[in-house]
């Protein structure tokens, strides 16, 4: 999530000279760790604290306020108040000091605040100013303590409209970490708090694909492994007594973010979501340095599994820094490591519109166009990261933050005939009964023969040609920006894919419905595509058409 501030100055210094040659990683600040001979510029002896608040808050929502203090149990803290300011271009809308008066002493503490909503739509500017008291003397910070980054204010969008979409449709996160991903580098939020600001922000559910690494060390370790598997055992617990206490609105689903090899040997991530067992997995953990070995790979790990659990390629194009391929051997998701008919499909779209997105995109249609059955998700990595992204630039030596990578910034929308039943959730999910945005909404329906066949479906008929429709529904808002093109695509195995319908708009358009009416002869597929003027996406799942002639007549 943020930054991580301790002192365990014997583990592993050659772990420490590995992370000296990273000096572009994807980590987050740990701020109490640091190289034993060179020490860090943003070490601090004081626990780390920081406030954290959603990107967007959906319409009669409050605003949920996470107050977090982290390795208090190292640099004891008095905590006096925090108050919380809201402006936007016109003046200020909101301030109030909330009191506290906690002498915190413990691992972890942390609250939400629930702050009203101002009677306002757009962008906000918020700020929290944190006073404690530390080793006698009276100290403030304004978001967080970090060294070497300066306090920028919260950007909050208060949405005048729900996300886009249907009643059919339920909204989720699909690759998240909580603070049970915790290490000499990163941390991630805390259940609940990421329970509340997901309401606020519209999701209806987190996958909480926490590393395998990380749930079976012991408790405050970063690096002993628990045969006990505490951690793992308490993370499970954890959910399913917080989907009981959230009544299922919005609910968890777990899940573990498994290292394993690919058919080269490298470290790549599998998502295994509501397994019953533990999966370990740490060749890429740095637990013990120079160990890359895994238990599982691109093959064994389904044997493994069931046949009905959802596993999908985390964030499978994105490409790899040279140093983490040197250092840590990591690798990419092949061809090779895709043939297991178990494995549901690939998480392309990874908390930014990217460019391991769009190789992602061209990946995939390849994959389709040679007659393979892979569906596409999104998430966001995000560990923690409500509102901002902070990590490390250069270890021990810099930091930096950018606004990606944040709690459901991007969604997999899942249609689905039971909002609240996890397993039938899974296996739409599983069958592909979803798509994937950043801001627009997207539906493709398949009628033909007086039947309508959803997205990742298949229509078969002994009839060629036959006479089909495609209905094309398309929805943005403003806070996403009205619509600039949907487009239809099809594709035929052996042959490349086609657009066969697309439309444009020339004024501020924010739905669209049209049936394009086709007759093919051949096996195919269709998908749907939407970009909207502020260059938001969403794409669809295909639709199979499946005539039993397998060449152009």
């Amino acid at each position: 999530m943020q930054t991580d501030i301790s002192n365990n100055m014997n583990d592993h210094l050659a772990f420490q000279q590995v992370l000296e040659l990273l000096p572009a990683m994807m980590l987050y600040t740990e701020m109490h760790y640091r190289f034993k001979l060179t020490g860090s510029r943003y070490f601090k002896r004081e626990p780390e604290i920081l406030a954290d608040i959603p990107y967007r808050i959906n319409p009669g929502r409050q605003i949920p306020v996470l107050l977090l203090v982290k390795d208090a149990h190292k640099y004891p803290v008095y905590l006096k108040s925090a108050e919380v300011t809201i402006k936007n271009s016109e003046g200020e809308l909101y301030r109030k000091c909330h009191k506290f008066g906690h002498a915190i002493e413990g691992y972890w503490w942390y609250q939400t605040l629930l702050i009203p909503r101002p009677s306002i739509t757009g962008g906000v500017e918020i700020t929290v100013e944190i006073k404690y008291v530390l080793n006698g003397k009276t100290r403030h910070c304004t978001n967080h303590n970090l060294k070497l980054l300066s306090p920028e204010p919260f950007r909050v969008y208060l949405a005048d409209d729900p996300l886009p979409g249907s009643s059919q449709v339920i909204w989720g996160d699909l690759h998240y970490h909580s603070n049970y991903t915790e290490d000499m580098v990163e941390f991630g939020a805390p259940l609940e708090p990421t329970l509340l600001a997901g309401r606020a922000l519209g999701l209806d559910f987190i996958g909480v694909t926490d590393h395998s690494y990380d749930l079976d060390d012991q408790p405050s370790s970063w690096t002993r492994t628990d045969p006990k598997l505490e951690k793992w055992h308490q993370s499970r617990q954890e959910v399913e007594l917080l989907n009981k206490k959230f009544d299922f609105s919005p609910f968890l689903i777990p899940a573990e973010e498994v290292t394993i090899h690919n058919a080269r040997g490298r470290n790549i991530h599998a998502l295994v979501y509501d397994h019953a067992n533990f999966l370990p997995g740490q060749g890429d953990g740095a637990e013990i340095p120079f160990n890359f070995t895994c238990d599982y790979n691109s093959k064994t790990l389904f044997e493994a599994i069931r046949s009905d659990t959802l596993c999908i390629a985390a964030h499978p194009l994105i490409p790899v820094p040279f140093f983490e391929k040197i250092l840590i051997r990591r690798g990419g998701w092949e061809q090779q490591d895709m043939i297991n008919p178990n494995l549901a499909g690939l998480q392309i779209l990874n908390g930014a519109l990217d460019d391991g997105f769009y190789r992602g995109i061209e990946f995939w249609v390849r994959q389709l166009l040679q007659n393979r059955k892979l569906y596409i998700y999104a998430g966001n990595d995000a560990h923690g990261n409500f509102n901002s992204f902070r990590q490390i630039k250069t270890p021990m030596l810099s930091l930096h933050e950018k606004k990606e990578q944040l709690l459901g910034e991007c969604r997999t929308g899942v249609f689905t005939g039971n909002h609240r039943n996890l397993q039938t959730i899974l296996a739409d999910l599983k069958s592909g009964h979803c798509i994937i945005t950043n801001g627009p909404f997207v539906n493709l329906t398949l009628i033909a023969d007086d039947k309508k066949t959803k997205i990742g479906d298949t229509f078969s008929t002994e009839t060629s040609p036959v006479s089909l429709a495609l209905q094309i529904e398309a929805k943005s808002t403003a806070e996403f920006g009205g619509l600039e093109r949907v487009r239809l695509f099809c594709g035929i195995p052996g042959e490349e894919e086609q657009i066969s319908y697309e439309k444009r708009f020339e004024w501020s358009v924010f739905s669209f419905e049209t049936f394009f009416a086709g007759t093919p002869s051949v096996d195919c597929y269709y998908r749907a595509e939407v970009r909207t003027l502020n260059g938001c996406l969403a794409l669809t799942n295909p639709i199979w058409l499946k005539t039993g002639i397998s060449e152009t007549g």
